[in-house]
């Protein structure tokens, strides 16, 4: 994707998560959070090139929304976020049940990515 197409789909997803929020109080920090992510993709290279990337883009709005727009510098470091957020973390919300759960923080990743599921 080029720079007009790297705005125009962090806004599409920014939109998206408007429309699925309940309360207008939520609406305030997507809008900080939209304009902060398109600052960093166009000002930071090492997250510029990476927004080039349809998937690579939608998660760095969800990371940037799930960590506040505090984005790592480091490319591994955003990965472990990632991973963190998206097998770790998720279905933790109220009332969920958590499709994986690891054992124990030192081996999540590793269970996670193969596969492993309780329940």
């Amino acid at each position: 994707m080029e720079r007009d197409d790297i705005r125009a789909f962090i806004r599409h997803r920014h939109d998206a998560v408007r429309r699925e929020c309940v309360a207008d109080t939520e609406h305030e920090p997507l809008e900080r959070y939209e304009a902060s992510l398109n600052q960093t993709v166009t000002t930071r290279r090492d997250l510029g090139r990476p927004a080039t990337n349809p998937l690579t883009c939608a998660l760095l709005c969800a990371l940037n929304r799930d960590r506040r727009m505090h984005l790592s510098r480091a490319r591994k470091e955003l990965y472990d976020a990632a991973l963190d957020m998206l097998l770790v973390r998720r279905g933790h919300g109220a009332g969920d049940h958590p499709r994986r759960a690891c054992p124990s923080p030192g081996t999540s990743r590793q269970c996670c990515c193969s596969g492993w599921r309780t329940g």
